[in-house]
This record gives structure tokens, sequence and C-alpha cells, in this order.
């Protein structure tokens, strides 16, 4: 018995000193710090929240940086207040962007994502990380890296954030399925990477995704310096989802505060519009099902207005036909999609879906004469091509894809 209580007494001695040791290592509030990634040249930068405090777990964002910059945690640290979150500015095993063979292009994936699994095992032993809160983000490079890396690693991940950037076509489809994972995309009104970010926020969304998407009006590849969106999202995920005493009364008063916008509207379709930007706020999951039932409660002031089908009818149509557009791998399939946008563009002309439909109906065409003047070029030494097929469109997810009204 003497030599059980012994041994007891040794082990807790131990576990008081690895505390103890774990406690004195553990950085100041505020602090910022490069960290070495193994197989990586450059360092990452964490920065610890101001109001850290190692008695609990903290959610934390990895995130990219641009092309020809630097690990950074900005804008983040900006729009937080440097709060809420553990904030971690990613390097790269290889920051050049490089034309790859897709074998070569694969195996370069898979590095920068066993580096990115590194630095997530590396910062939760100086800083205390909530695993199941980790966030993926980038701008730019960084958004592209980040759907690239964040569909292979979704299970284990809370979130993405998507800057300046989409998704490339010739990426395979996810696995997993999104359900319920936050996710924010956003990019300038007149940036060439629109189109990949519509695309991106449209099979997030197809996978139960809860997708908050914002075009940055008047902006090209640049994002708005206070970006009140993003600033949103990332309360959502940090501030008002932790131990903020007044979380709910400010939660309660932002709804009734769209509400009240909504409800203003005289013109059903964009009472509706104000409706829906609600029902997409990051913050609307944090009331639960009492605050998504009351913001339901609206629905019958407008369900019934043709206007509002057609609107609603286009946007589903919309994000099938975005979804679709991944999955093109032949000129016939591009072609289809080509004429779902012009139907769609004549069948509701006067919709925002329909809008943005014939935006789309002019970089869908432009690819398609590219594509095709390519192909008339191989055909002459590659022979005739493949017999067409249909294209086939996505399942949209009815928990989140579809409103259900």
């Amino acid at each position: 018995m003497r030599g059980g209580r012994t041994a007891t007494a040794a082990a807790c001695a131990a576990g008081l000193a690895l505390a103890a040791a774990r406690a004195a290592d553990e950085p100041a509030p505020g602090a910022e710090f490069g960290m070495e990634i193994t197989g990586v040249a450059e360092r990452a930068v964490v920065r610890v929240p101001d109001n850290y405090d190692p008695a609990r777990e903290w959610p934390a964002i990895l995130f990219y940086h641009g092309m020809n910059g630097h690990p950074t945690v900005q804008p983040l640290a900006g729009l937080t207040g440097g709060r809420d979150f553990i904030l971690v500015g990613m390097p790269y095993v290889d920051p050049e962007p490089r034309s790859r063979t897709p074998s070569a292009h694969e195996a370069y994936v898979r590095q920068e994502l066993d580096a990115f699994r590194r630095a997530r095992e590396a910062v939760a032993k100086r800083v205390r990380v909530r695993a199941d809160r980790v966030f993926l983000g980038g701008s730019s490079m960084g958004g592209w890296t980040t759907t690239q890396l964040g569909e292979r690693e979704m299970p284990h991940l809370a979130g993405l954030i998507v800057l300046l950037a989409g998704r490339m076509r010739t990426m395979p489809f996810p696995a997993v399925p999104f359900r319920g994972k936050p996710v924010y995309i956003g990019t300038g009104e007149t940036d060439a990477n629109l189109p990949a970010a519509r695309r991106a926020a449209a099979l997030y969304r197809s996978l139960g995704a809860r997708v908050t998407f914002e075009e940055y009006a008047g902006l090209g590849h640049a994002a708005p310096r206070e970006n009140p969106g993003l600033k949103a999202w990332l309360d959502a995920q940090g501030r008002l989802a932790g131990a903020c005493t007044n979380a709910p009364d400010e939660l309660r008063g932002w709804l009734d505060g769209r509400i009240a916008v909504a409800a203003a509207e005289a013109d059903p379709v964009r009472r509706y519009l104000a409706w829906r930007t609600a029902w997409d706020d990051p913050r609307l999951p944090l009331l639960g099902a009492a605050g998504e039932a009351k913001l339901r409660g609206m629905i019958p002031q407008f369900a019934s207005d043709p206007a509002v089908q057609a609107e609603r009818a286009a946007e589903d149509e919309l994000d099938r036909l975005l979804v679709a557009d991944l999955r093109v791998r032949r000129l016939d399939e591009l072609r289809a999609v080509r004429d779902g946008l012009a139907r769609l563009v004549a069948q509701h002309p006067d919709t925002r879906a329909g809008r943005t439909a014939a935006r789309e109906l002019e970089w869908v065409s432009a690819a398609l004469e590219a594509s095709a003047a390519a192909s008339g070029r191989a055909a002459s030494t590659t022979g005739a091509p493949p017999a067409p097929r249909p294209i086939r469109g996505p399942r949209i997810d009815t928990e989140r894809g579809r409103i259900g009204f």
C-alpha cells in the first residue's frame, strides 16, 4: 500500500512540475513571436490574444498570405482587435507560384498540408488551442491554398476564410460534407477571381456549409480595410461564441434590428432580400432554434409573392449552374452551363440572381470560345473529340442550401 501511495505521489508531483514548466513557458497576453515549422524555411508568426488566459483553450486561425508577401497575422489582428483568437501567420513550403504537372501539383499540395498539420501541432504545444475550433484562411494566393488544403482537412477544421480567391476547377470534389461549417468568402466586384469565388460559395452551400459570401462593391483585387462583413463573421466565431456575458442580449438586439429593417421594406422582393441577408448572417446560428424560428416568422409576409418566388427560383438555378460549372471537363458540358445561364437570364432578367447570371454568362462564353479555339487546334493532331455526354447538376443540401418555404 505504501508503495502505491508513493507512486501516486510521485506521479502527482511530476504532473505539477510539468504544469509549472508549461506555465513558465506560457506566452504573455498580446505576445507575438516567430515559430519554426519543420520542413519550412520561413518562420510562422504567432500572436496571442490580448485577453488570453491559459486557464482555458482558445480558437485559432492559421492564415496564409498572398503572393510576394510574408507570414502575417493581418488583417485578422486588426479586425478582431487583437482579441479572442490565437492567430498564426503561415509560411509556405514553396512560396513561389510554379507551373506543375497534375501529379507534381498533387505532391506539392500534400507537402503544404503536412506542413500545416505540423504547424498546428507546434502551436498547440506553446499555447492553449481548442482543437475543435481551428480555422484555416488566406488571402489571394493564400485563399487558393485555403480551398485546396481546407477541402482535404475539413473534418478537422472549424471553418474557412477565403479572401480574393476561389476554387480551382481541376480540384477533386470534397469527399466529406461541410454540413454546419462556417465559411467566409469575399472578393472585389471587378476581381478576376470573382467567378471562382462565387463557384466556391455555391459548392460549399451545396455541401451544407453556412456560407457568408461578399462581393466588395467598387473594389478589384482588394478587400475593404474595415471589412464589416468579415468582422461580423469573426465576432460570431470568437467573441460572441465565447463567454461574453452580454452576448445573448447583443445577438437578440441584432436580430430584432434586422427584422425591423426587413419589415420596413414595402416592396416584397426588397423585404425578402433584407430577410435573406439576416438568414445568411453568421450570427444567426448563435441564437439557436429560437432565433431561426423568429426569423422564419417573417416568411408569410413575402413567400407567396410571384416576384419573390422568381427570385428564389433564380437563386437556386444559379447555384446549380455554378456547381455544375465546377464539374466541367469537356466542351459539351461547358456549352450546357452556358445555355443554362442564358435561359436563366432570359427567364429572370429582373432578379438579382438573373443579373449575376448575365455576368457569369459573359465569363463562361469567353471561356468557351477560348476552349473551343484550343480544342480546334488540338483536333488537327488528336482526331475527332469523343461523343458528348450530358452535364450532371449537383445535389443541393436541403438544410441550408434551400430555405424551405
